[in-house]
């Protein structure tokens, strides 16, 4: 389990707290020793966060994540190499079989209240939808054909993939230095992708797909990999005391982030922390 949540606070009139750590990280693993060093593994891992995450746009902050909106569960068998010595772990997971699942779940209680909440302060975008904005971000929806073949789009809570995957530990440990390391590469079984609002204007001669979309289904294909990729390295002073920083990496194909100025594509993310506390290692 890795988890954290923190808050930070700046003397400013208006959202003088902002969240800086929302995160739960779970995994487990069993495996059987086939081979000296080699095992035959099961793996489940599962990624959300503990409360509604912000914009913090100035006079109002739209809600832009959640619990379980969005949560990536993987659940796999495959073979596990690992060795260790007296200072350092490492592990090597490589699984052809693994199941993906994104969530964009929103209770009706909770979009209930963000929608009224986004209608008070901006009256003018009646039609905005929590839901419906998570659902169109992560991808959690399907183009399908109705009995008679005609197209339509299908909200789901949930998209389901199969696909290979990766994934790397390593722990290095000696005198008051830790340095744990953690890598996963995943990439899905799919043929190749396609453009959302073309495939839907295609299908729909003379009309505009007019739902903002911040989900490309261009690269969601094999060999286009997702990247998570977590370091930190802690020393240890008087016993108590830690001195750490760490590093995190994310990079999700589908996943659609604007810059500055608006444009949106697929982008590398990245977030590094240095911390002062208190520690105690078992």
């Amino acid at each position: 389990m890795d988890t954290g949540f923190g808050l930070s606070w700046t003397q400013q009139d208006e959202d003088p707290w902002k969240k800086t750590s929302d995160k739960i990280k779970w995994n487990t693993k069993l495996g059987w020793e086939f081979k000296p060093g080699w095992y035959l593994t099961a793996l489940g891992q599962f990624e959300s966060q503990y409360m509604v995450g912000r914009k913090m746009k100035k006079g109002y902050d739209p809600p832009i994540s959640d619990w379980l909106a969005p949560s990536y569960s993987d659940f796999s068998v495959g073979v596990d190499w690992k060795t260790y010595n007296d200072y350092c772990d490492f592990s090597l997971y490589m699984s052809p079989l693994t199941l993906m699942v994104t969530t964009a779940y929103v209770s009706d209680k909770k979009n209930a209240a963000y929608n009224a909440e986004h209608q008070e302060l901006v009256p003018d975008d009646p039609d905005w939808d929590f839901r419906r904005s998570m659902q169109t971000k992560y991808g959690t929806f399907k183009i399908v054909q109705d009995a008679s073949g005609v197209p339509d789009v299908e909200w789901r809570n949930a998209r389901v993939e199969l696909g290979l995957a990766l994934k790397g530990t390593l722990a290095y440990r000696r005198n008051n230095l830790t340095l744990l390391s953690t890598i996963t590469l995943s990439t899905p079984y799919q043929g190749r992708g396609y453009d959302v609002k073309e495939a839907w204007e295609s299908t729909h001669p003379g009309e505009t797909w007019d739902i903002p979309l911040r989900y490309s289904n261009m690269n969601r294909q094999f060999g286009h990999f997702d990247v998570d990729w977590d370091a930190s390295i802690t020393y240890q002073i008087a016993k108590v005391f830690d001195v750490s920083l760490s590093t995190s990496l994310r990079y999700y194909n589908g996943v659609l982030i604007a810059d500055s100025e608006g444009v949106e594509k697929e982008r590398v993310q990245i977030k590094a922390l240095i911390g002062l506390g208190l520690g105690y290692s078992f």
